[in-house]
């Protein structure tokens, strides 16, 4: 079992699809993991994905966050049971 996936961009140049979210998805699942390291703005497609991927407990942001967006995707995180670290505070 690998504890950890790094998200990269499924294509960065266009806007979130049902294809990239199934990718996702699946890449998740396929891991089997429970932690992802992502920067901020994959973080609220990891949310919406959290309840269908019941592994999922940990996203470390990898990249600065506003006040303002990182208390309003902790509030979104702690109502899937998702747990999000800065890795800025860990350092």
């Amino acid at each position: 079992m690998r504890p950890l996936f790094f998200l990269q961009s499924i294509c960065e140049s266009t806007p979130l699809t049902a294809k990239s979210l199934l990718l996702t998805y699946r890449s998740i699942n396929h891991a089997h993991t429970s932690l992802v390291f992502s920067t901020s703005d994959h973080v609220p497609t990891l949310l919406k994905l959290a309840p269908k991927v019941g592994l999922l407990k940990v996203i470390v942001v990898i990249d600065t966050v506003t006040a303002e967006s990182g208390k309003l995707l902790k509030e979104w995180s702690e109502s899937q049971n998702v747990t999000i670290l800065h890795l800025s505070e860990r350092e």
